[in-house]
């Protein structure tokens, strides 16, 4: 089971990197479980990265392109390897994954607020309106 978030993902990406180094390649995620499936010991370079755009295809078909494998997609991030030492990473621009970052976590914090805001409200509906 892997619970991450936004600022974890270089830990990610190096646990990762590990568990193909013993033979472990990602395969898929599903409810929040990594699935891996057993390999030969491999040197892969992985990225996790942010993606909120609606079009999720092209962005992976753009990738692919530029040499990463696309493995799997989970909530709002996208999962590539390759095993290509020398591959220019997805995300050169400093700026530009800053932003896509507090983005993201911005989302994350807004949803938990609301969540949050509905279930207090819930649990005082049920305690002072339904049984007064």
């Amino acid at each position: 089971l892997i619970l991450f978030k936004e600022h974890e993902v270089k830990a990610v990406e190096q646990y990762l990197e590990e568990m193909a180094l013993k033979g472990w390649i990602l395969e898929d995620i599903s409810l929040k479980f990594f699935i891996f499936k057993k390999s030969k010991p491999k040197k892969l370079k992985f990225t996790v990265d942010i993606f909120t755009d609606l079009k999720a295809g092209e962005y992976i078909e753009y990738c692919e392109a530029r040499g990463w494998n696309y493995i799997c997609e989970t909530n709002n991030y996208l999962i590539f390897c390759t095993e290509n030492d020398d591959i220019t990473p997805i995300q050169t621009d400093e700026d530009i994954l800053l932003n896509k970052l507090s983005n993201s976590m911005l989302k994350n914090i807004s949803a938990q607020i609301i969540g949050t805001t509905y279930m207090m409200y819930t649990i005082y509906k049920v305690f002072f309106i339904v049984f007064s």
